[in-house]
């Protein structure tokens, strides 16, 4: 991202210009941002299960990189979805979504995409903050299972380089 405004819908936002607010939005998936304020990138990406199977934490940090990131003094933050014992899926899911994420694997039939993003961070950046809030139980927060086919909001993670660093 070089400008404000509207972007296509895109999982991976990365921008390394001060003053320019990336959003992620979620109802169950999980948002993550990643911030490097010495060399001023930052990212911030959406996963649900689809995201893990395609590996998008790689792709993110990838990215990250190539864009002038340095892992070693980037910090990272995982927000709220829907945890593993409320996130039931099928086993063809977690079968895919095992095969790159098995920490996101709970059973044969439960996936935490929250615990899967946290553990391919959690050894390769400074530090993860995790809020490990679950979207499903906490009615606070947005849950597209718990709105039950009616319309449901989506919360936000949302990353902005300041003239100071990271907000």
């Amino acid at each position: 991202v070089k400008a404000g405004g509207l972007c296509p819908p895109a999982d991976i936002l990365i921008c390394h210009s001060p003053n320019i607010a990336l959003l992620a939005l979620s109802a169950d998936c999980v948002t993550f941002t990643i911030v490097d304020t010495s060399s001023g990138v930052c990212l911030v990406a959406h996963s649900g299960w689809r995201g893990l199977a395609q590996d998008i934490v790689k792709v993110a940090l990838h990215n990250f990189i190539d864009s002038g990131g340095q892992l070693s003094s980037s910090i990272a933050v995982v927000g709220p979805a829907i945890c593993g014992e409320c996130y039931q899926v099928d086993a063809e899911r977690v079968g895919a979504v095992s095969q790159f994420v098995p920490q996101a694997v709970v059973d044969e039939t439960h996936l935490d995409i929250a615990a899967g993003v946290q553990a391919q961070l959690q050894n390769v950046v400074s530090q993860v903050i995790r809020y490990s809030e679950c979207n499903f139980e906490n009615e606070s927060l947005f849950s597209y299972r718990r709105a039950a086919g009616s319309s449901t909001g989506r919360g936000g993670m949302a990353v902005m380089l300041s003239e100071a660093g990271a907000q």
